[in-house]
């Protein structure tokens, strides 16, 4: 919400602490909690192609970074592949595509099972 108002951090910060005076309490979660909310962020590939002399721009990213990012924030204490197999039962793996209104959208959803449940 902010970012896409164009609020600049130190803005959020006096717009927070207004509306805390105001209402006499907390109303936006904590900075420290957004911010580690994003530490796993993987940022979009921006591209290119031109089709039927029509040039049409795209974002993809990177599975192997997704999925990697994604392993290490839920397992934080494995430091080898073999741990991490150990604790991993099941993977599926489900894809998806829908066209509309001309824009094309592809999903990938991994869903990785450990021996717990």
């Amino acid at each position: 919400m902010w970012q896409e108002s164009n609020v600049t951090t130190n803005a959020q910060r006096i717009i927070a602490r207004h509306l805390s005076d105001f209402i006499g309490n907390r109303l936006i979660a904590p900075e420290s909690f957004i911010t580690k909310l994003g530490q796993n962020h993987v940022p979009p590939e921006s591209k290119s192609i031109i089709l039927n002399d029509e040039k049409n721009h795209f974002w993809t990213k990177p599975l192997d970074q997704l999925l990697t990012r994604s392993l290490l924030s839920k397992y934080e204490d494995i430091t080898n592949k073999e741990t991490l197999k150990s604790k991993l039962s099941k993977n599926d793996m489900v894809i998806g595509g829908d066209h509309g209104q001309e824009k094309i959208r592809n999903v990938c959803k991994y869903i990785m099972r450990n021996k717990d449940g």
